[in-house]
């Protein structure tokens, strides 16, 4: 995240056990999830599902080193979204929205 300069932007947080990544922008809710959306895709097209981090036992050195490149590459096609202002023209789709929207704060329909 760093590496890519998005400090910022991308956060990693809490248990090591199952890390979560945030996204964090100035410009409004929709971004937010905009800039999530970006990222999921990325690294589904590169072949990684990931919308929470579970690393278990049962990964191999291979399937970290496989999901941290994903990761990067995901993290720097971000990173030229935001510094062409072109993350919605990059997405395939509409942005992820929230599973409980009645309870939460952002309202991504305004």
């Amino acid at each position: 995240i760093a590496a890519r300069g998005l400090a910022g932007v991308v956060r990693c947080g809490g248990y090591p056990c199952s890390p979560v990544l945030t996204f964090h922008t100035d410009a409004g809710a929709g971004t937010t999830a905009a800039l999530r959306t970006l990222f999921l895709q990325e690294t589904v097209r590169r072949g990684i599902l990931i919308p929470y981090i579970a690393p278990s036992l049962s990964h191999t050195s291979d399937d970290i080193e496989r999901t941290v490149a994903a990761a990067d590459e995901a993290l720097e096609v971000l990173r030229a979204g935001m510094e062409n202002d072109a993350v919605d023209e990059l997405l395939e789709g509409p942005p992820v929205r929230p599973v409980f929207r009645r309870y939460s704060a952002a309202d991504l329909d305004a």
